[in-house]
């Protein structure tokens, strides 16, 4: 694998930005905002691999090959094939995303790990799952300011075209980088009120009524004994007027998140800042640990730091929802045990505050050792892992695989993208993936073409919100938090 090391002073945003000029196709932006170390851009693709259903499409260089079967083993076997063709090694002083795909997987991939009913109504038959091999890779290291320039399939042409762009926008302005470390502990906005779909004109999955209506069955499930907690969603459709990236660093600007992505394919654009992390798994010596870090407990911002605070006291003195996030915590060490270690799934960091523009959130890290096994043993491994903490239980609800057939069976239409994972794995057997919340979906209006990317400028926007029924669960407070949870996305999209 070929790769380069410079000291920039541009960012990724930036050059991002200035590619985006010309018709670079296919794309992803994985940026931590400044947040955690490394941000990634994945360029100029060599292959293609989406599905629906268990149709499955592999597109590389000018041929297309369609086959049928389960998406996670396929993209599997797409990934091991790569690795033999290209000689990867592993180097512990990289960045993790240096080679394999980036890309997103889809919620209703849980059929294929889980017998879950698919009544909801599909009706914007995206792919299940689209990921891009990309043959130029750009990761940028906020804390040593380097930036590093990977080719998993030996692209010497490209490596050398991205260094003189890089070198030449230091050269035009050599203190162009972006502030990066932009944090939002003190930022208060004003929140809009809940009567923002009205006001906005947007389009709901879901009616005030009907929305009620779901979540007063959705309690009756949990007082029968169904669930402890049901994640219920809707979503909020609108025309789309401006072009997705300048959205995006609108929406980055209004709430930089250290799990956000920009992802550019031709049948689906997803615009994400999301706060959650579903899974890292990362060799460390000899071993691989996995990691995830649920959220657990979401509230509005306060006007000030003072109500901020007050805000937040009020979570930690309150039993009741101590309890909740506990039984989350267990559910995903109970996730992450089954590929992991036996002893060695650990809390590391337990329910700690992190603050957004809107809202706050409760968030606990866990880790473990994955158990990649002995010789006569078959061990685990990143597929492993994500399969078994897909999709995220802080957004299905406890236990798991039942709170999901009611999910099916309540929510209207199909969750698509949302809920799943943006994120990649690379050719040595580690991966990294958000969940997809606080996510606007674009999809493509194939009556109007002519965007020089990808094909199309013209979309319809879609932004599902949820919130968590609970055996005493307010439908109307239950409502209005997803709302909440919406505001930023709204934002960048009707300001």
């Amino acid at each position: 694998m070929l790769h380069k090391t410079l000291r920039a002073n541009t960012s990724l945003l930036q050059i991002y930005g200035l590619l985006r000029a010309n018709n670079i196709g296919e794309s992803v932006f994985l940026d931590s905002c400044g947040k955690g170390k490394y941000s990634y851009l994945a360029l100029f693709p060599y292959c293609t691999f989406k599905s629906k259903n268990s149709k499955i499409t592999i597109a590389e260089n000018d041929k297309t090959k369609i086959i049928h079967g389960n998406p996670f083993d396929e993209l599997k076997k797409l990934i091991n094939n790569f690795k033999k063709k290209y000689k990867s090694s592993y180097n512990k002083d990289f960045p993790l995303l240096n080679s394999g795909c980036v890309g997103y997987l889809g919620y209703d991939l849980v059929r294929f790990l889980e017998k879950i009913p698919a009544k909801a109504k599909d009706d914007l038959k995206l792919p299940g799952s689209y990921f891009i091999f990309p043959s130029i890779v750009l990761a940028e290291d906020h804390e040593k300011n380097l930036l590093y320039i990977f080719s998993p399939d030996n692209n010497k042409e490209g490596i050398e075209f991205i260094s003189s762009i890089i070198k030449a926008v230091d050269k035009i302005s050599p203190d162009a980088k972006i502030n990066n470390s932009n944090n939002n502990n003190n930022k208060l906005n004003k929140p809009l009120d809940y009567y923002v779909i009205k006001r906005y004109n947007l389009r709901s999955s879901l009616t005030w009524s009907q929305y009620k209506k779901i979540a007063l069955k959705a309690r009756e499930y949990v007082h029968a004994g169904d669930s402890f907690q049901i994640k219920i969603s809707q979503r909020l459709e609108f025309e789309i007027e401006e072009e997705p990236w300048q959205i995006y660093k609108k929406l980055r600007n209004i709430n930089p998140s250290p799990y956000a992505a920009f992802v550019d394919f031709k049948e689906v654009k997803l615009i994400s800042c999301s706060p959650e992390h579903l899974l890292k798994v990362q060799r460390v010596g000899d071993e691989y640990l996995a990691e995830t870090r649920p959220i657990g407990g979401t509230y509005p911002r306060g006007k000030n730091a003072k109500e901020d605070k007050k805000i937040a006291q009020k979570f930690f003195n309150d039993e009741k929802e101590l309890a909740e996030h506990t039984m989350l915590i267990d559910l995903e060490r109970n996730d992450l045990g089954r590929v992991c270690k036996y002893g060695t799934v650990k809390v590391t960091e337990m329910m700690k505050l992190e603050k957004y523009s809107h809202l706050m959130h409760i968030v606990t890290n866990i880790q473990g050792i994955l158990d990649t096994g002995k010789k006569r043993k078959r061990g685990k491994d990143s597929f492993d892992a994500i399969k078994a903490m897909f999709p995220g239980g802080t957004i299905t609800g406890c236990p798991k695989v039942r709170t999901m057939e009611i999910i099916d069976e309540l929510e209207p239409v199909a969750r698509g993208p949302y809920t799943g994972s943006i994120g990649g794995f690379n050719f040595n057997n580690e991966c990294d993936f958000n969940l997809i919340i606080r996510t606007l979906i674009l999809k493509a209006d194939k009556n109007n073409v002519g965007d020089k990317n990808t094909g199309n400028n013209k979309f319809k926007g879609y932004l599902n919100v949820g919130g968590g029924i609970v055996a005493d669960s307010k439908p109307r407070r239950e409502y209005e938090e997803t709302i909440e949870k919406g505001l930023a996305v709204v934002e960048a999209v009707k300001k």
